[in-house]
């Protein structure tokens, strides 16, 4: 189970997110700390509190814990679950497909097209926007639904609303054995470049 959703679902209550806590107690009362984790990879989670402000709710929801099931919670978990073959996991790190009546079959290139067209619609530079479009398609073609083209809604609102810059040029803040980057309120895809 992963925690982090909790603060998008709970976005009307605004940081810290109180319930938060109770409903991890409630998730740990029914199963155990090994089967919980924290991450932040739901899209548009930013836009309810800020990256340390989320860590900083992380810990204090997950508090009641002793320190070494805390720390399975805050990233243990994760690792775990991620250093496993793949024949080993009971979860499978890909979406399993949708049943026929869900699937649209639309051209590769034709999704790529309107999502180049949607983004550069809001600001976004033609090239940027096809980096970020490329990246979203082919997430779809792998089968991992949650983190492909239905993203694209969320970003195109946050370019509106400010939450993402399109025109941001992310910037190399810190190197030696790894590099350090800012980001710039880009869209994280093409910042990644």
């Amino acid at each position: 189970m992963d925690t982090a959703a909790l603060h998008d679902y709970l976005q009307d209550e605004g940081y810290p997110f109180p319930s938060a806590r109770h409903y991890i107690q409630n998730a740990i009362n029914v199963t155990r700390p090994d089967k919980i984790l924290w991450g932040t990879d739901i899209p548009g989670l930013l836009t309810v509190a800020t990256y340390r402000h989320l860590v900083r709710a992380a810990y204090e929801h997950t508090d009641f814990l002793s320190t070494g099931d805390q720390a399975k919670v805050l990233g243990g978990n994760a690792i775990k679950f991620m250093e496993q073959p793949n024949s080993e996991r009971k979860i499978p790190l890909q979406s399993p497909p949708l049943p026929e009546p869900f699937v649209s079959r639309i051209a590769t290139d034709r999704l790529t097209e309107f999502c180049i067209r949607a983004m550069t619609s809001v600001g976004m530079s033609e090239p940027d926007a096809q980096i970020t479009a490329d990246v979203l398609v082919r997430t779809d073609m792998r089968g991992i639904y949650t983190h492909g083209t239905v993203s694209l809604r969320r970003y195109i609102q946050l370019m509106r609303d400010g939450g993402i810059d399109p025109n941001a040029v992310p910037e190399v803040t810190a190197e030696g054995a790894g590099l350090g980057v800012d980001g710039c309120a880009s869209g994280g895809r093409h910042g990644c470049q």
